[in-house]
């Protein structure tokens, strides 16, 4: 029963002066007793993302308007509200629909099918049901031991993706220098011989280029590090002796040159401020093979990604040599087949980029974007999550198991979507 929110009959319009609603999938604008109600931990897949009542809630109270109140419940329309729904002709197609909010306390039915397929309804939710061949809907109260319930054989999931631009945000934590700047400086410097002339800010770029921190700077120089921070700050104009110092310490490292789309990120505050190398990342197979690895085999804190891989060596070594030409990063490795990135701003460029969580597997979920990727590489997903964590059995069965139940979810709804239903 993987789409029984998606099948769900129209209720009788109510007697009331609201605007008829479009199918929705947590409630409609009649009674809850009309029948489209579903528990408030219920997944829906709304624009193509599978979200439980109370995430769609929060999107709502964001950027939905109030129709109407009735009933002790409020009516919400509300933008990117996209639902699976059904033609007269039994026909998947995506409609919109609104929000009906109710506090409920009366009984709720679990509905379980042989296949392992659950919802929790309200009594009257109707669900389409093959009853001793006869296809009707039929409230959830009086279905019996025997009846078949229906759901969509496939399941359309949107193929439309763009990515945020992350690099605004990450500046408002890290001071950043990229290939521009890199070439600026180098024409400005004449090639990073000629120092003497810098500005302050261009004075940083150059240091960050340099990789040295300011403490490491400081020490160079024989500048006291609080002087030097209240000189970076433009608290306080350097001296002539001291700004000496501080040329001809960078007169002692020569910056290693920037590629296209490389970038340098010192963090703002903190104690530990290293300076670390980054790339931008796009989305392409390359991309979507690396979070599979990462979410199928990994965990993460906000510093550092961890994975482990002792079976499948091949595609360890791809994800390691995708790690380093892709992403930029040098994974260390130790005993055991476990490999970990230690860079705090590369897991926050994540973050931004890709929506990556930190965490174990049961908070470090596969991102909403999965759910959006073109086909060809939905299927490249599948398969490399499939590989790595999935278990093969003689009769043909493939078995997933899970600490992180909307990393199961997804995985269902990628595999309906190529009409594949998983029990």
């Amino acid at each position: 029963m993987a789409q029984q929110q998606s099948t769900a009959a129209p209720a009788p319009e109510p007697q009331r002066r609201i605007p008829k609603q479009p199918e929705c999938n947590i409630g409609t604008s009649g009674h809850v007793d009309s029948g489209k109600c579903l528990s408030w931990d219920s997944y829906v897949l709304l624009e193509g993302v599978p979200l439980r009542g109370e995430q769609i809630f929060e999107k709502v109270k964001q950027n939905g308007v109030l129709v109407n109140k009735v009933d002790g419940g409020t009516v919400y329309a509300f933008q990117g509200s996209h639902v699976v729904s059904l033609t007269n002709r039994l026909e998947t197609r995506l409609a919109e629909s609104s929000l009906f909010v109710q506090r409920y306390s009366g009984p709720m039915y679990s509905i379980l099918g042989s296949t392992g397929r659950k919802v929790k309804v309200t009594p009257d939710h109707p669900l389409l049901i093959n009853r001793e061949g006869r296809l009707q809907w039929i409230k959830a109260k009086e279905i019996l031991v025997g009846d078949y319930s229906a759901f969509a054989r496939t399941v359309p999931l949107e193929e439309s993706l763009v990515l945020p631009d992350p690099m605004e945000d990450f500046r408002r934590n890290y001071r950043v220098v990229g290939w521009e700047r890199y070439e600026e400086l180098s024409t400005l410097t004449e090639g990073f011989t000629s120092l003497s002339a810098l500005t302050t800010d261009q004075f940083e770029d150059m240091r960050i280029l340099l990789r040295l921190s300011k403490r490491r700077l400081s020490i160079a120089a024989r500048v006291d590090f609080s002087v030097y921070s209240s000189i970076e700050r433009l608290e306080k104009a350097p001296s002539v002796e001291q700004r000496a110092r501080l040329v001809m310490a960078f007169g002692s490292a020569k910056p290693v040159p920037l590629a296209l789309g490389e970038f340098l990120a010192e963090r703002k505050v903190g104690n530990a401020r290293r300076i670390r190398l980054l790339k931008e990342v796009g989305l392409d197979a390359d991309t979507v093979k690396w979070f599979a690895f990462v979410w199928s085999e990994g965990t993460s804190t906000d510093s550092r990604v961890h994975v482990t891989q002792t079976v499948q060596r091949r595609m360890l070594e791809e994800f390691l040599s995708i790690t380093s030409n892709r992403f930029g990063q040098s994974p260390a490795e130790y005993p055991g087949g476990n490999f970990q990135i230690h860079s705090k701003p590369f897991v926050d460029y994540l973050g931004l980029r890709f929506d990556y969580k930190p965490g174990n597997e049961s908070t470090c979920g596969i991102a909403d974007w999965v759910c959006r990727l073109p086909k060809e590489l939905k299927a490249l997903f599948l398969r490399w999550f499939f590989t790595l964590d999935g278990g093969f059995e003689g009769r043909g069965t493939v078995s997933l198991t899970q600490l992180n139940e909307r990393n199961i979810v997804i995985v269902a709804y990628l595999l309906h979507s190529f009409g594949i239903v998983p029990r």
